[in-house]
């Protein structure tokens, strides 16, 4: 079981993965963040599109439900995230109109937009320290209701998920250079 015991264990979570995303696409040309590796699937820019899109209808849902959770009490931890794991790694999911990517801005400004959904989530920190973050929910799309906790840690989770089909996605095109 994957559990988390505070909001500290959640930001961390979070923290780690938009590090190790920026990391690793923020030196990338802007051909190279541009190519498919084939005609159905997203470029890196594509998916980084997707990950600001995400994170920003995220902290609204998450800003919608604060008001609920700041007025329940109640223990919010351990916070359980097993449903997550239970999604295959590899399943090709379709997003959401609302979070897919349109594929024409630079990279430079998806990252911007990352750096602000971040921002935006960051700033309602203190408010969730005093929230019971289980206390809430919404319905996701893929998840079915989840609580305002799990929406935070989704974020984290989806980063992963991501960076993990960017890496495939820079295999495939140093397969193609080789070619």
């Amino acid at each position: 079981m994957l559990a988390f015991q505070n909001l500290d264990d959640i930001f961390a979570l979070l923290q780690k993965w938009r590090g190790r995303l920026c990391a690793r696409v923020g030196q990338l040309s802007e051909a190279t963040v541009r190519r498919k590796p084939n005609p159905e699937a997203w470029s890196i820019a594509e998916i980084v599109e997707h990950l600001a899109l995400t994170e920003q209808v995220s902290v609204r849902i998450i800003t919608e439900m604060l008001p609920e959770a700041e007025a329940s009490e109640g223990e919010a931890f351990p916070l359980d995230v097993t449903p997550f794991l239970a999604l295959d790694p590899n399943a090709r999911l379709r997003a959401p109109e609302i979070v897919r990517p349109q594929g024409v801005r630079p990279l430079a400004e998806l990252l911007d937009d990352l750096q602000q959904s971040r921002a935006a989530l960051l700033a309602l920190r203190p408010r969730l320290s005093r929230a019971n973050v289980a206390a809430a929910s919404r319905p996701h799309p893929v998840f079915g209701p989840i609580t305002l906790g799990q929406w935070l840690v989704f974020i984290g989770l989806h980063e992963a998920r991501h960076l993990r089909q960017i890496e495939d996605v820079l295999e495939e095109v140093a397969r193609e250079g080789q070619a």
